[in-house]
């Protein structure tokens, strides 16, 4: 997949994601985009647990936690991206 450049194409990208409920990938971008280190840190130990059992699923505290996480983002993207 093409990496996107502008936080408008990350916006549309984030929607696409969403129709097919690619949480894991948002969660990700949104933090690489305005969270701290630590933040993409713990994603990707959320993430990398996940991919180690997919067939389990991800619990409700890591569904949780990459909520807590990420979704605090959305509003700068959805800013960021009407300022583009």
């Amino acid at each position: 997949m093409k990496q996107p450049k502008t936080f408008k194409q990350i916006l549309r990208q984030y929607r696409r994601n969403e129709a097919n409920n690619d949480h894991n990938e948002n969660a990700l971008m949104l933090v690489k985009c305005f969270g701290t280190a630590e933040e993409v840190k713990a994603i990707e130990e959320i993430i990398a647990e996940y991919e180690r059992n997919p067939e389990e699923g991800m619990t409700m505290a890591q569904t949780h936690r990459r909520f807590e996480i990420s979704n605090k983002y959305f509003a700068s993207l959805v800013k960021a991206a009407a300022a583009q």
